[in-house]
């Protein structure tokens, strides 16, 4: 064979490949842009004209693409959870999930236990020591990444609210909260846990964008936006073991207690 047309040959290859590795790029990374700030002052000034405050300081300035994933639920039924942790629990000795102090519904369970075996936490430092452990008992932390977050009750007792995370967003719609006290209480709700399957990248709304249709919704009137987060959202888990695609989010709390999902890829309204 010529060279010239050995030549010709790898030219060919060297470029497909390199076209190949660009796009792969493109795909697997993530792009960001930065919202000007006369945007946002236009956008707060909407929020004002329908009676929603905001304090600018808490508005995110830079968007970024994130990852679209799936995630399987690890248990059929919350029952089911229930009866898996009081089974891990007893491998170790442990009271947890005794059933006589398990209640549990539709897409939730509880766990208060008697006085006698309750954990009492000091400070921050223990209640966050307890949690892990707890955690680790019960074998949760094996499929996810975990966001922990103490709180100091109006009670004066402590809680550990416990989110699973993805690529470091938390997913909003289910948590574990684990409450020291006369009684520790361990709340599941929503309890996804499974196997996750990463899959692309997805661009996302301005928040801009989404502030501007929750203010012109007309759902609320002379209330504020104290936080604004952006997450994932799987939605209610159905019975049974079922793969969901986790929805990436922008998450509004309002004054009034209540809270708004947006899917941040179109802005639509989820909750």
């Amino acid at each position: 064979m010529e060279w010239g047309r050995v030549k010709s040959i790898l030219i060919g290859v060297f470029l497909v490949v390199n076209i190949f590795l660009i796009t792969n790029y493109l795909q697997e990374n993530k792009t960001s842009f930065k919202i000007r700030e006369d945007v946002i002052e236009n956008t707060v000034l909407v929020l004002k004209n329908n009676e929603i405050h905001i304090d600018t300081s808490i508005i995110p300035r830079r968007m970024q693409d994130v990852r679209i994933f799936d995630i399987a639920n690890r248990f059929e039924t919350p029952q089911a959870a229930t009866v898996a942790f009081r089974e891990k629990a007893q491998n170790v000795g442990s009271e947890l999930f005794n059933p006589s102090f398990v209640t549990f519904g539709d897409d939730y369970f509880e766990y208060k236990s008697d006085y006698e075996t309750s954990i009492v936490a000091q400070n921050e430092n223990d209640a966050a020591t307890h949690s892990n452990n707890i955690v680790s008992i019960l074998k949760i932390n094996e499929n996810m990444l975990l966001n922990t977050e103490v709180l100091l009750n109006d009670d004066g007792f402590f809680s550990v609210n416990i989110t699973p995370e993805f690529e470091g967003l938390k997913i909003l719609d289910t948590y574990l909260n684990i409450k020291f006290g006369a009684q520790t209480s361990i709340y599941g709700y929503n309890w996804l846990c499974g196997n996750i399957t990463p899959g692309g990248m997805a661009s996302i709304q301005p928040i801009t964008e989404i502030l501007i249709n929750f203010a012109t919704s007309g759902m609320k009137h002379n209330v504020s936006i104290n936080k604004i987060i952006l997450g994932y959202y799987v939605g209610r888990t159905q019975e049974g073991i079922s793969t969901v695609t986790a929805v990436p989010v922008w998450k509004l709390e309002i004054s009034d207690g209540s809270c708004c999902y947006y899917d941040a890829r179109n802005g639509d309204l989820l909750e």
